[in-house]
């Protein structure tokens, strides 16, 4: 599961997966920096056998923004 909330400048990205995850937390942040935004925490909790990770970005440049659906196709494709 992937959602990316858009707040003003600030994006939440909420991530949830298998232990047996296909990804790194490390792509998840190039993926959100890529798209303009800079990540200012990354916190992640294992519950039985699912993680969850929380991550949120300032966006660079607050007159161009960030595009959120973009954001979300993109982590979409990496965690499927």
């Amino acid at each position: 599961m992937v959602e990316v909330r858009e707040l003003d400048s600030t994006l939440e990205v909420i991530l949830v997966s298998g232990l047996q995850k296909n990804f790194t937390l490390q792509e998840v942040i190039i993926i959100i920096e890529e798209e303009g935004a800079q990540v200012v925490s990354a916190n992640y909790s294992t519950i039985d056998d699912m993680m969850f990770y929380t991550i949120r970005a300032q966006v660079k440049i607050t007159r161009l923004g960030v595009d959120a659906s973009r954001v979300n196709l993109r982590l979409q494709k990496l965690v499927s």
